[in-house]
């Protein structure tokens, strides 16, 4: 009988620390896609206006505030993290330990949001999609460091 209460304990062990896991690694993906989609929307609002005279740092801070806020209103709407929660659970289930996994399920599931995100009038921003695959990729290398490679 306590053979079968260690088998239990290890299990719910493990779904917690799963959890724990996948939670950080969507917080630091989160964080990833903010930075770099503020940065690259800021850098789009810089272009529009170039002041020469001291108020072109003002003018950068707040290309960068404004670019990270619109970047967020943008992104918010379609995050969704059911594609790299169905990853992380087949991983569980069959038992992936390959870096590999993690990397290409994180990056495909997190860069599929533009895809789906995106029109069929108006295409998909290349930009957006590799700012997005990038955050992925650093997602499920986190979690693999994490949870994975003891799957």
């Amino acid at each position: 009988m306590t053979e079968k209460k260690r088998t239990i304990a290890a299990l719910l062990g493990r779904a917690l620390w799963v959890i724990i896991a996948f939670t950080l690694a969507v917080a630091l993906a989160l964080i990833i896609l903010l930075l770099l989609g503020s940065y690259s929307m800021g850098e789009e609002l810089r272009g529009e206006y170039q002041p020469d005279d001291e108020m072109g740092t003002i003018v950068n801070l707040l290309s960068l505030l404004f670019g990270g806020a619109s970047f967020l209103m943008v992104v918010t709407p379609v995050l969704t993290i059911l594609p790299a929660l169905l990853a992380v659970i087949i991983a569980e289930v069959i038992q992936v330990r390959n870096v590999l996994f993690y990397l290409i399920t994180g990056g495909i599931s997190v860069a599929a949001l533009p895809l789906l995100a995106s029109t069929g009038d108006t295409g998909f921003n290349v930009h957006a999609l590799t700012i997005f695959a990038t955050a992925g990729f650093a997602g499920g290398l986190f979690y693999w460091l994490i949870a994975g490679r003891n799957a």
